[in-house]
This record gives C-alpha cells, sequence and structure tokens, in this order.
C-alpha cells in the first residue's frame, strides 16, 4: 500500500462523518504524513511540513481548522489508525494521469496565489474542474454530456465535499474563472514541465 491509499482510507471515513472539505483534506494529508513517518523513521511534524508545503488545497485547510483544530484532527487519526490501515489494504486508488497532475497542481497554485483567502473547497474544486477540462480536450466530446466533471468529482472525496459546501453560482464562477484563465493555466504548466526535463537532465 502507498501513501495516497491511506490518504483515500482518511477521505472515506472524514467523508462517512460528512465533514467538510477543509477537514477532509487534512484528514487524508495527515494520514499520508502518518504512513510516511512510520515507513522513514521521520517524525510527523516533519512529513506534514512536506504535505503543507507542496499542496495549497492542505495549507488552506490547516488554516481553515486552525492550530487546534489540526492538533486534535492528528490525535483523531491516530485513535482510528486501525481502521485506516484496514480500509486503506481494501482501497483502489484513482490515479491521475500525468498530464492532469500537472494541470491540476497550475490551477490550484494559481487560484491560491491570486486570492490568498480562497477557501480550501474553491481550491479543490477549482482543480477538480482542471482535471475535468484535460480529459474533455483529449476527447473532443461535450463535457456536460459526457460527464467528465461528475466523475472526477465522484474519484476526489475533497473535491466531492466541496461541490456540496459550495453554492450553484459559486461552483459557476470558479468553472468561468477557470476557464478564463486556462491559457495562463497551460502556460504554467510548460514551465514545470521544463524544470522537470531540466532537473532529470542534471
Amino acid at each position: 500500500m502507498n501513501e495516497n491509499a491511506y490518504r483515500h482510507a482518511a477521505y472515506a471515513i472524514a467523508r462517512d462523518s460528512d465533514a467538510p472539505a477543509a477537514v477532509t483534506a487534512y484528514a487524508g494529508a495527515v494520514a499520508a504524513a502518518m504512513h510516511r513517518a512510520q515507513l522513514e523513521g521521520t517524525t510527523l511534524a516533519c512529513q506534514l511540513i512536506t504535505e503543507l508545503s507542496s499542496d495549497p488545497v492542505t495549507h488552506a485547510a490547516a488554516v481553515s481548522i486552525g492550530p487546534f483544530g489540526v492538533l486534535t484532527l492528528s490525535d483523531w487519526l491516530q485513535e482510528v489508525w486501525g481502521d485506516v490501515t484496514e480500509i486503506a489494504a481494501l482501497t483502489e486508488v484513482p490515479e491521475l494521469i500525468e498530464s492532469e497532475v500537472l494541470y491540476r497542481r497550475a490551477t490550484v497554485e494559481l487560484f491560491a496565489e491570486t486570492d490568498a483567502s480562497a477557501s480550501t473547497a474553491t481550491l479543490a474544486f477549482a482543480g477538480a474542474l482542471a482535471v475535468a477540462n484535460v480529459r474533455w480536450l483529449a476527447t473532443g466530446s461535450d463535457p456536460a454530456a459526457s460527464g467528465f466533471v461528475s466523475s472526477v468529482l465522484d474519484a476526489d472525496p475533497v473535491a466531492a465535499a466541496a461541490r456540496e459546501e459550495l453554492d450553484e453560482s459559486t461552483r459557476a464562477s470558479i468553472a468561468i474563472s477557470v476557464g478564463n484563465r486556462w491559457t495562463e493555466i497551460m502556460e504554467r504548466v510548460q514551465v514545470m514541465e521544463m524544470v522537470a526535463a531540466i532537473e532529470t537532465a542534471a
């Protein structure tokens, strides 16, 4: 089992409790960090720093929950770790292809940079829309008729929680914003690809 199996196991437990997007996202991050800490013999704090610094959604979640909340959530996950492990063993983690990962990351980072107060739900929903857009462009079919957005949300518990939190007008506004910024998002992805190529060649 890899860390994402633990991440999605924690997502599942959080969603069963009708947790909001921020709690769901942070629970998954803590579970992944706990698994890595056990494997690598490091501390949970060290691994959480990696989660917080590499994912704006997780960072927004931590800010939203607050210091007391993140500590409480970490303690709770330790208490239910046996359940997390059992669920992780049975979890089939939905995998994104490389382009989907890049576009999701570029979109989330752009939204986070342009609005420091962007909520976890906003960032997660925008990232999911980016993945759906990549799939739509790859097939050239009608995004609404083909259910691209629904399929992405069904596989992403944090984005699914975000869909429930955000009202229809807010979801529509985010979708329009992703569309209007798509050229800028593409440019960010190109930069990411160039950096990755340079690092690989070094």
